[in-house]
């Protein structure tokens, strides 16, 4: 298989950090970043060796047990001051994942979750960024908890089983009462 891509943003965008765009370079980003969930999400399946399980909290079970043994290679991390940290190709396979988990929750809920970028409060960590509403009292920025989540599995505070957590947990703030 081929190196992992990194997660690359259009060249004009990637030089300032996201509080400093105009609300156009956010919605800019956004769009680039909604355009790219298919091909990146796809990649990353089959970089994995994941397919279909019998239900989508069992794939991605399946898909984070692979993931992490990824991490701990040199490629994904490296050591770092306080322990071992994401390296740009970690970064890029952990915003992945959460392109994942967000592809998996907009394909189960339908309408009752979009894509919005974030404008208020500035002192938000995600300000400026893709996050999906509509959820009950808040919003999921699904590619910072993913990555989030991948540094804590390199901690040793987390597991293989972070991002089906953090599906399971974003399908029940919607009141839905779909089942999987």
């Amino acid at each position: 298989m081929k190196e992992y891509p990194l997660f690359l943003p259009p060249e004009h965008l990637s030089t300032r950090q996201p509080r400093e765009w105009s609300p156009a370079e956010a919605d800019e980003y956004r769009d680039w970043l909604v355009s790219s969930i298919h091909n990146r999400v796809v990649f990353l399946i089959r970089f994995l060796g994941v397919s279909d399980a019998s239900s989508t909290e069992e794939f991605l079970h399946l898909v984070g047990r692979e993931a992490v043994k990824r991490f701990g290679e040199d490629v994904f991390s490296e050591d770092g001051p306080r322990g071992r940290r994401l390296t740009n190709r970690g970064y890029a396979l952990a915003g992945d994942l959460g392109l994942l988990v967000a592809k998996l929750l907009l394909e189960y809920l339908g309408e009752q979750i979009r894509w919005e970028t974030l404008r208020k409060p500035k002192s938000e960590l995600s300000y400026n960024l893709p996050v999906l509403e509509g959820f009950e009292g808040n919003y999921l920025d699904p590619v910072g908890g993913a990555i989030a989540e991948a540094s804590a599995v390199l901690r040793g505070q987390r597991d293989e089983h972070a991002w089906r957590n953090i599906y399971v947990f974003w399908r029940g703030k919607t009141g839905s009462t779909l089942d999987s």
